[in-house]
């Protein structure tokens, strides 16, 4: 294959790894850039990925049982993306509640 593309290609793990940094090693991180003068610290990876969850194509996503998403189970990864899809599954069911009431 031709590896001269500039295409970013997807890593969970990578971006994995820079929320948790993001969230609870940012002390020490910013410590440890003030001791060696580096204020900018280490390189981030930009997550700028995007869930759209208006796309009909996901529509099965938030209307069936078969694709309920398990934060309990081990293999979940909590990210921007999985929290948007559960945000909106969570706002489609509270909207049909009302107009069922």
């Amino acid at each position: 294959m031709d590896d001269s593309d500039n295409k970013q290609h997807f890593s969970l793990k990578k971006i994995m790894e820079a929320e948790s940094e993001s969230k609870g090693k940012k002390k020490r991180k910013n410590r440890k850039a003030k001791e060696t003068g580096n204020e900018t610290g280490a390189s981030q990876i930009v997550d700028d990925f995007q869930v759209n969850v208006a796309d009909s194509r996901f529509g099965a996503l938030f209307s069936s049982h078969l694709y309920n998403v398990d934060p309990s189970d081990p293999n979940f990864k909590k990210t921007k993306g999985m929290t948007a899809i559960i945000q909106e599954k969570q706002k489609r069911r509270a909207d049909a509640g009302q107009v069922n009431a």
